[in-house]
């Protein structure tokens, strides 16, 4: 860019010259016109006047050269009067006619040298003129060089920063396509960072969701215990928008909604758990649940025995099998189950009362309960 701007500069500043140069050598032309028309007015004004002051001088040395000549043949004619008519008459005559002769004479003289004056003056106008001529000629061809070098420098300097000017619209375009390809690849790569931000932003938001629904998870199990369902319920929605892949959270939810009595849409959560994991034992047992409060104890013990084959150490499976034998009347069985729970799990308070009341009221052979 700056190699360009020095270029520029050097054409403006060259036109500011040329024309600089023109206007002075108009202003010397036309001030060597004016001098020159100047000493050609100047000699006009001045022929009349040489030319009438001259003439004026030759006729009054004529008269007075006349004046002593008549004075002169006036004196021969008076000095003669004495003598006869006929010899005035010659007389006169015989001065007379040198008189006449005298007078061409002069007059031929002054008329030779105002002729020669008036062609000696003009050869010098003609002089004059042709100086002029020159000067002009002079002036006229040097303005034309002046011009003539001016145009080729001009010329010369608009064809170097024309070759310069194409040079520089041919960088410019090369740093146009490589600052396009720079830009591309920037704004490639801020794509590509905006994409990883929006990831990394998605993951930071799932982890912040999960740990909120683990939370709201812990919270549910506390209040599920608690007796307080609906409470347990509502926060295992809330659990299962923000992380609807945790099966954990889909398996408690409906296995208080079946609690709640809600087995049709407890039936559906636990039909997509095991859609997604079939070994989920969580989610086996809650079917068995479902069939349990549907009546039908049989297939609630095959959903139970199935949840113990793939977790033997699931408790809640054992308790819910005691109750389905229990339901049965198959009261030897239901404590075996209840007991089994018990000893994978002291907390299930349920199975603790259940077992609690059987063993202390167990009837005997005698038909007394035992204490």
């Amino acid at each position: 860019m700056e190699e360009e701007q020095t270029n520029t500069e050097a054409l403006r500043k060259g036109l500011q010259q040329f024309n600089q140069a023109r206007h002075e050598d108009a202003y010397e032309l036309q001030a060597l016109l004016e001098h020159n028309l100047r000493e050609i007015v100047s000699l006009i004004n001045k022929l009349p006047e040489s030319l009438t002051g001259k003439t004026v001088e030759s006729i009054k040395n004529s008269k007075k050269e006349l004046k002593n000549l008549l004075q002169k043949r006036i004196s021969a004619i008076i000095a003669a009067i004495d003598k006869t008519p006929k010899q005035i008459n010659e007389l006169m005559l015989k001065s007379l006619t040198p008189l006449k002769e005298d007078l061409l004479n002069a007059h031929n003289k002054r008329y030779e040298s105002l002729e020669d004056r008036l062609s000696g003056m003009e050869k010098t106008v003609s002089s004059h003129l042709e100086n002029i001529a020159d000067n002009i000629g002079g002036a006229t061809s040097h303005l034309g060089e002046l011009l003539e070098t001016s145009l080729n420098s001009i010329k010369e300097t608009t064809t170097t920063s024309e070759s310069l000017i194409r040079e520089s619209i041919s960088n410019i375009d090369s740093h146009l396509e490589e600052m396009s390809q720079r830009l591309i690849s920037v704004s490639e790569n801020i794509g590509n960072y905006v994409e990883e931000l929006r990831k990394e932003r998605e993951k930071f938001k799932s982890i912040k969701d999960k740990e909120e629904a683990q939370r709201l998870n812990d919270l549910a199990v506390k209040s599920f215990y608690a007796g307080r369902t609906k409470l347990t319920i509502d926060r295992l929605k809330e659990a299962a928008k923000l992380d609807d892949a945790s099966l954990e959270i889909l398996t408690n939810l409906g296995i208080a909604l079946s609690k709640e009595g809600k087995n049709k849409e407890a039936k559906k959560i636990f039909s997509q758990v095991l859609e997604k994991d079939p070994k989920m034992s969580e989610a086996i047992s809650g079917m068995g649940l479902l069939m349990f409060n549907e009546g039908d104890i049989d297939e609630a013990i095959n959903f139970f025995k199935k949840a113990i084959e793939k977790d033997e150490g699931f408790a809640s499976a054992y308790a819910n099998l005691g109750y389905a034998f229990e339901e049965k009347k198959d009261t030897e069985r239901a404590i075996e189950y209840w007991e089994k729970a018990l000893q994978l799990d002291p907390t299930l308070k349920e199975a603790k009362e259940a077992l609690s009341l059987y063993k202390d009221r167990r009837i005997d052979g005698t038909g007394e309960i035992s204490v």
